[in-house]
């Protein structure tokens, strides 16, 4: 493509328009209909594709907008969620300068199809027996990020924007670093032998999900109803010490699930080797039903809440199961600006090496025709259950999580 593209003495504005459009499709893995008017303008904030040159770096950087979820109304301001933008920026290969540098002194700001059709003229000069189209170009990055991410669909979306039923789904948990991603996107072209020069100016933020958990302010409001739970204990305030504790344990069974924090908090079954099944949205035909492994301690303190629940007896107020309970019980704890469905974005968006298929089982978000529990399904569930206990045990040490117990009721 690199040297089909290489712009030549005499070459019209289309040609050096085309050009540009079909290498930019195989660095973005978006379509060339996108790429055909790129914006060489500073003030590109809301622009798909914007390209400024860098002289720090002697080369140009291109600057796309990450995929974002599609959402009804603006998410509010809130403490829990990270810094967020929705750029992601590649630095062009130098051997680009010269043909980018033309396009740009077109100062041509608009689409036209006639740039479409010029690269349709360029694929037709390719020997068919090469089998190179304008899809295969387009296709080369998702299935390097594909592959890459260990099947992570979200990455694709993120990167990519492509449309489609899984991706759209799992960008609204999803969320990443920009550096990450961007490090990821130039690795992945360097695979190929494109050699890419390493962007310095990324930020801290975050893109993909605008609601992103930042587990630093987590922390904090554990630790502060681990400290209620002490000071009701101490005080033998068996109220307040059942409703911390209740509270307690499902924030920690909602990590533990990457839950939807909604009417069964605890799980209805766990089977004796310590599998969850979750049924948080539940379908007759059970195609929503997951199972998920919980860690030995997090076992121990819901058998330990179960355990002071009945000890207490009479001492508290009358309630019909757990369950229950803790619905209402949350309704009236709610933690201001934390949505009930916080854990499934942190798990999703959790910097781990989880591969994509095993977070799609973990969260529900199965492909059809990939249902890792059906009868027939060969999904390895030994090497699932062992790195989804690791990324929990590990997030469970991050926020705080730790079985408490020795109440003297």
């Amino acid at each position: 493509v690199f040297k089909l593209c290489k712009p030549a003495q005499g070459d019209g504005s289309l040609l050096l328009r085309a050009k540009l459009a079909l290498i930019l499709s195989l660095l973005t893995g978006r379509s060339v209909a996108e790429l055909t008017a790129p914006c060489f303008s500073q003030n590109a904030d809301q622009t798909n594709i914007a390209i400024e040159y860098d002289d720090t770096l002697s080369a140009y950087v291109l600057s796309v907008l990450a995929g974002t979820p599609t959402l009804k109304t603006k998410p509010k301001d809130s403490k829990y969620h990270v810094p967020w933008t929705k750029k992601l920026h590649l630095v062009l290969p130098r051997e680009l300068n010269d043909l980018v540098k033309q396009v740009k002194n077109l100062g041509i700001k608009t689409r036209q199809l006639a740039v479409e059709r010029e690269v349709r003229r360029l694929i037709d000069t390719i020997p068919r027996e090469l089998e190179i189209s304008l899809k295969s170009i387009r296709d080369v990055l998702p299935r390097l990020l594909y592959e890459h991410s260990q099947g992570d669909l979200a990455v694709v979306k993120a990167m990519t924007n492509v449309s489609g039923r899984n991706y759209d789904n799992l960008i609204h948990y999803a969320s990443f670093e920009q550096r990450q991603l961007e490090k990821l996107w130039s690795d992945c072209l360097k695979t190929i032998n494109i050699d890419i020069p390493e962007y310095m100016h990324s930020s801290g933020e975050r893109v993909g999900s605008p609601i992103g958990i930042k587990t630093v302010e987590l922390q904090h409001e554990i630790a502060q109803i681990k400290k209620r739970i002490q000071s009701a204990a101490e005080h033998k305030d068996f109220q307040a010490l059942l409703d911390h504790l209740t509270l307690y344990t499902v924030l920690w069974i909602n990590l533990a699930t990457a839950g939807r924090g909604i009417k069964q908090p605890f799980p209805k079954w766990i089977s004796q080797q310590g599998w969850a099944l979750i049924q948080d949205k539940h379908h007759q035909d059970e195609s929503t039903d997951r199972y998920v492994p919980l860690t030995i301690a997090l076992i121990k303190q819901i058998q330990i809440l179960r355990g002071l629940m009945r000890m207490l007896g009479d001492q508290v107020e009358d309630r019909v199961d757990l369950s229950s309970y803790a619905v209402e019980l949350c309704d009236s704890y709610q933690i201001e600006g934390l949505g009930r469905n916080w854990a499934r974005k942190l798990v999703r968006s959790d910097d781990n090496q989880l591969p994509g298929r095993f977070k799609d089982a973990g969260l529900g978000h199965w492909i059809r025709g990939r249902h890792p529990w059906d009868m027939l399904s060969v999904f390895p569930v030994s090497t699932f259950k062992q790195q989804w206990l690791d990324v929990q045990e590990n997030l469970e040490k991050q926020l705080g999580f730790e079985c408490l117990e020795s109440f003297d009721c």
